[in-house]
C-alpha cells in the first residue's frame, strides 16, 4: 500500500478529498481503453464490469466457476475482502486470472496486485491454477490501416510461482490494513513527494493544511529515503539544516535563503538575460503519450507533439507578438507543426525555451524523418537559452517550494498570474484534452478544446515573457 492514510480517508472519510483529482485519475490513466482492446484477446468473453453491481457479479461469477467461460471483470469476495480480476479464464477446471495493465513492462506492485487476488479469491472458495500479466508490447509498431491485433500489441507474462511465494507478505500485509481501516484516528503519515508524484494525491491539500513552505520535503534534490531520515535525526524544516558539505550547492543555496529570510538573486541572473540577441521567441509545445497509437508507424506512448506557442520580442522595449499552432484534427500535425514553427522562428536570434522539452521533442520528431526539427533542434542549442537552467542556478525563493516548474516559479516571481483559473492547468489535462477530442470530435467539443488548449499553452510563454521581465526588475542578493 502506497499510503496507509489514503486508504484510511479514501474509506472513512472520501469528503476530504479533491472530487476533481479523484474523477481526473481516470483521465491521466488510459487503462480503461488498453483494458477493453486486451478483452479483444479472448473473444466471447462476459463483462460484469458496468451492467451488474458488486454484488450481482459475485452470484453471476460463482455460476459461471464449473463452466468453461471467460469473465471480465470477475468478482469475489466476503464479508473482509472484495475484487474484480480482469479477465478470468475458466476451462477444463482449471482457473486462470489475467491482471491488464497500460504499462510497457512488469512492475512490482503488479505481483501485489495479483497476489491480493489469488488470496481474495481463496478466501472466497476459488483457487487459481495460474496468474498472468498481460502489458503492452514497447516494440509495437501502429500499421498502415491503423487495425490493431490484440496479440501484437500485448505480452502476456506468467507470474504464478512469484505470486505464490508472495502469498505470505499479502496475507499479513491484509491484517494490517484491516486493523488500520477500524481506527478512530487517521494513521500519522509524514508527507513527502509521493504526494505529488507520479499524480497529485486528491487528499494532498489536506494533508499539506500545516505544511509550511519550508519543510524539508521541500529540499531539492532528495529522495524519499532522505527526508525519512532527516526526520529520525529529527530535523523536519529547512531552517534546522546545519551547514554541511554532504549538501549539494543548490541544497545549500535553499538553506541559506530558509535560514536568512531572504531569497537568492545573483547578478549572473540579470547579466544573462542582458545579453539575449534580439529577436527573442519564447516557446512552448504540448505533446500526447497516448498508450495506443494515433497515426501509423508510431509506437505506444511515443510522444506525439500537437501544439506550440511562441511570443516573439522584437527589442527589450517592444510588446511581444503571439503565433499559435493548434493540430486539432483527426490527421497527422506533425509536419505542419514543424513548418509553421520554422516559418515563425525564421527570423528570431534568441529562442527562449523551459527546460529541454522542446529540445527533446524536435529530436525525436527528426528521427521520425521531420528533417525541418533537426535543424530547429540545431538553432536551439546554438542559440537558445534554457529558463529553466537560469533560474534553477540563479535564483531561489521559499515559495518555490523545492521545485523550479514554471507553475511554482511563476506565482511566486508574479504573484497576480498563475493557472489556478484555467480550465486546463497542465500539460496531462492538455494531453488528456487533446487525446479525448481525437476519441469523440464534436463542434462543441472543438471549440471548447480549442479554447482551453490555446489558453493554457499561451499562458506557458507569457509566464517567460513576464519572469524574464522580473528578473531585470530583481535586486541581487548581498554576499
Amino acid at each position: 500500500m502506497r499510503c496507509s492514510k489514503y486508504a484510511y480517508l479514501f474509506r472513512n472519510s472520501p469528503e476530504l478529498g479533491d472530487s476533481e483529482a479523484f474523477r481526473n485519475e481516470s483521465l491521466k490513466d488510459q487503462g480503461i481503453e488498453v483494458g477493453q482492446l486486451a478483452k479483444q484477446l479472448f473473444p466471447g468473453g462476459h463483462d460484469l464490469a458496468s451492467s451488474f453491481s458488486f454484488e450481482e457479479a459475485q452470484s453471476l461469477t460463482a455460476e459461471a466457476m464449473g463452466e468453461n467461460t471467460t469473465l471480465f471483470e470477475a468478482a469475489f469476495g466476503n464479508n473482509q475482502l472484495s475484487c474484480r480480476v480482469d479477465i478470468l479464464r475458466s476451462e477444463s477446471g482449471r482457473v486462470n486470472i489475467y491482471e491488464v495493465k497500460s504499462s510497457t513492462k512488469n512492475r512490482p506492485d503488479y505481483l501485489i496486485e495479483l497476489a491480493f487476488q489469488w488470496h481474495t479469491m481463496v478466501a472466497s472458495g476459488t483457487t487459481p491454477n495460474d496468474a498472468f500479466l498481460i502489458h503492452i508490447n514497447p516494440a509495437y509498431l501502429l500499421s498502415e490501416d491503423k487495425v490493431i491485433n490484440p496479440s501484437d500489441f500485448f505480452v502476456t507474462v506468467r507470474l504464478t510461482d512469484e505470486v505464490r511465494a508472495y502469498l505470505p507478505v499479502i496475507r499479513e500485509h491484509i491484517s494490517g490494513v484491516a486493523a488500520l481501516l477500524t481506527e478512530t484516528f487517521p494513521p500519522i503519515q509524514l508527507t513527502d513527494s509521493r504526494c505529488r508524484n507520479p499524480y497529485k494525491c486528491p487528499f494532498h491539500d489536506h494533508c499539506h493544511a500545516d505544511v509550511t513552505d519550508t519543510n524539508i520535503q521541500y529540499l531539492p534534490s532528495l529522495s524519499i529515503d532522505d527526508v525519512a531520515e532527516y526526520r529520525r535525526r529529527g530535523i523536519s524544516d529547512i531552517s534546522q539544516l546545519p551547514e554541511s558539505k554532504d549538501l549539494s550547492l543548490q541544497q545549500s543555496k535553499v538553506r541559506q535563503v530558509i535560514a536568512n529570510g531572504q531569497p537568492h538573486v545573483s547578478p549572473r541572473a540579470k547579466s544573462l538575460i542582458r545579453q539575449l540577441r534580439y529577436p527573442v521567441a519564447f516557446i512552448d509545445f504540448e505533446a500526447a503519450n497516448p498508450a495506443i497509437p494515433l497515426i501509423p508507424g508510431m509506437k505506444p506512448y511515443q510522444p506525439l507533439p500537437f501544439q506550440w506557442s511562441c511570443h516573439v520580442l522584437k527589442d527589450p522595449r517592444s510588446e511581444p507578438i503571439h503565433f499559435s499552432f493548434l493540430g486539432l484534427t483527426q490527421t497527422d500535425p506533425r509536419q505542419e507543426f514543424v513548418d509553421l514553427l520554422n516559418e515563425t522562428l525564421a527570423e528570431v536570434e534568441t529562442i527562449i525555451h523551459y527546460s529541454n522539452y522542446e529540445v527533446t521533442l524536435l529530436n525525436g520528431l527528426k528521427d521520425q524523418g521531420f528533417s525541418v526539427a533537426g535543424d530547429l533542434a540545431a538553432r536551439m542549442k546554438s542559440r537558445g537559452c534554457d529558463l529553466h537552467r537560469v533560474l534553477r542556478e540563479n535564483i531561489y525563493l521559499k515559495e518555490f517550494k523545492g521545485s523550479f516548474s514554471i507553475k511554482n516559479v511563476l506565482p511566486a516571481m508574479v504573484p497576480s498570474v498563475s493557472y489556478d483559473n484555467l480550465a486546463i492547468g497542465d500539460g496531462l489535462a492538455a494531453s488528456a484534452a487533446y487525446l479525448a477530442y481525437r476519441k469523440n470530435p464534436s463542434e462543441v467539443a472543438l471549440e471548447r478544446t480549442t479554447t482551453d488548449l490555446l489558453e493554457y499553452c499561451r499562458l506557458d510563454t507569457w509566464a517567460m515573457v513576464l519572469l524574464m521581465r522580473r528578473i531585470l526588475e530583481l535586486t541581487p542578493s548581498q554576499s
